[in-house]
């Protein structure tokens, strides 16, 4: 099993990797969890400087590539690696775990108490929102959506070339 941990991963969610709340959820749940086999990181590893990662684990896994046989456009980069390792040592050092669970919730909650909030989900800093539109919103929009063309009216004059290509299977 391959899990992205690229958007999730190094402490976003208050916790490691994201797998490892989902392991507790699943736990609870009494279902076994889940143990991947190899794991891509990127972004939040370098703190703003690019780098990547593919994390192999067990004895299978660790020898599917060997060296030379991962590409990697940011392979080979002492900055890279030396950022990662810092960030690394940073999130350990200062608690930093700790405090995404903490400001996230915190986050949360404020989210929830806007009366223009319908619902909010939360891991760690992962925050999504759905909001509620104000009428006013809400009508203009079914008036847009009203004078939309639809599929089923002529259109007359010149069409783009990207959709006339699109439209002529010889084109």
């Amino acid at each position: 099993m391959v899990l992205d941990e690229v958007q999730t991963g190094i402490g976003r969610t208050g916790e490691w990797f994201r797998f490892q709340g989902v392991n507790r959820t699943l736990s609870a749940l009494g279902s076994p969890g889940i143990a991947p086999d190899l794991m891509t990181l990127a972004k939040g590893l370098g703190s703003g400087i690019p780098i990547g990662a593919l994390v192999a684990f067990g004895s299978t896994s660790s020898t599917l590539l060997g060296a030379g046989q991962h590409g990697s456009t940011f392979g080979g980069n002492p900055l890279a690696a030396l950022a990662g390792q810092v960030t690394l040592e940073t999130i350990q050092a200062e608690g930093l775990l700790d405090s995404v669970s903490a400001v996230g919730a915190r986050l949360a909650e404020e989210l929830r108490a806007l009366p223009q909030t319908a619902e909010v989900r939360q891991f760690g800093l992962h925050i999504g929102a759905d909001l509620v539109l104000p009428d006013s919103i809400s009508a203009r929009r079914r008036r847009l959506r009203a004078r939309a063309p639809r599929s089923d009216h002529q259109r007359h004059g010149a069409r783009h070339p990207a959709t006339r290509a699109a439209s002529d299977p010889l084109a």
